[in-house]
């Protein structure tokens, strides 16, 4: 049982198991699983005081004389499910802990001709060791999503890093490739980020990062990875991509950045310059190939906007 619980995926496929089990192997009538609020954070045995997370009770499988319950939610002090508490016969309430660690409780009823094969005492170690099990289990699945988290994610913005090109670039190619659909890549470039930083500080210099960033975020209206690949640098990506979107993608991203001048009113002005290529891989050209088309589209545009011509042109 406890290797079984344990290899369950989520808290849904371990009721499934449970109740699975307990109807086939237990001989008990009735059964409920009660869970404290936050049993998975590790809670102390309780002493004389019930802390907040343990106000209620998440009855999160229930079985009453062979009829499956929906989940429930109570306050500790009712102490069994509804349906339980409706019962006139004796109940045992058992409490469910590791070492000391309190998670909560199981509510059951005994077919005393039927539950003489099975050790409950023995049944209810195990049943300890398998939610500690699954506990673990989940909480070294989330840590590790932290961690692939943090490995591809810039801290100052939330967008993806220069790891998240590579793990989702090749990715998006493969699937235009197999879609026929237009892969696009942007190149944005900050403007005059070294110049905010010179004369009013990082502290700006990161308002403008976290600004261009936000505005990025605003315009992906369509499944856009968006990444920040150095200090002022930024790509999108976008999969089965088409002229129009990547011209409505522009016009918000820079309405962003316009609201955000008008909002801030800082001394300076908040502003990039952008490039991009559209079209549907090859298969023979990498990512960084398709990147340096949409860089060197991008400091075309930088350079018409620093001579002030056309300010509003777009290079493809």
């Amino acid at each position: 049982m406890v290797t079984m619980l344990a290899n369950a995926k989520d808290m849904n496929e371990y009721t499934e198991c449970l109740k699975q089990y307990v109807l086939r192997e237990t001989g008990f009538k009735s059964f409920a699983l009660c869970l404290a609020g936050h049993w998975e954070q590790k809670l102390p045995l309780p002493e004389k005081n019930y802390g907040t997370s343990m106000c209620k009770v998440d009855m999160v499988m229930g079985i009453h004389k062979s009829r499956v319950l929906k989940p429930e939610q109570f306050p500790i002090c009712q102490m069994v499910p509804s349906e339980f508490a409706r019962d006139p016969d004796p109940l045992y309430v058992i409490p469910l802990h590791y070492l000391q660690q309190y998670m909560g409780y199981a509510v059951l009823q005994i077919d005393y001709d039927l539950v003489s094969n099975v050790n409950i005492k023995s049944w209810f170690i195990h049943l300890d060791s398998a939610l500690e099990n699954f506990r673990m289990k989940q909480r070294l699945h989330q840590v590790a999503k932290e961690l692939e988290s943090l490995y591809i994610q810039d801290t100052l913005t939330g967008l993806y890093n220069r790891r998240g090109l590579e793990k989702f670039g090749e990715r998006m190619c493969e699937e235009c490739i197999r879609n026929n659909g237009q892969f696009m890549i942007m190149e944005i470039d900050m403007d005059g980020l070294k110049q905010v930083n010179d004369r009013y500080g990082h502290e700006e210099g990161d308002v403008c990062i976290t600004t261009i960033a936000n505005a990025m975020m605003y315009a992906a209206k369509d499944g856009e990875i968006c990444i920040r690949s150095g200090g002022d640098e930024y790509i999108v990506m976008g999969k089965n991509y088409s002229e129009e979107k990547t011209q409505n993608y522009i016009r918000l991203f820079r309405e962003y950045i316009d609201s955000a001048n008008d909002s801030l009113n800082k001394p300076y002005t908040i502003g990039a310059s952008l490039g991009y290529y559209m079209g549907v891989p090859d298969g023979k050209r990498t990512i960084e190939n398709y990147l340096k088309i949409a860089d060197d589209r991008m400091y075309d545009n930088k350079k018409m906007r620093k001579a002030k011509l056309h300010p509003g042109v777009e290079v493809r």
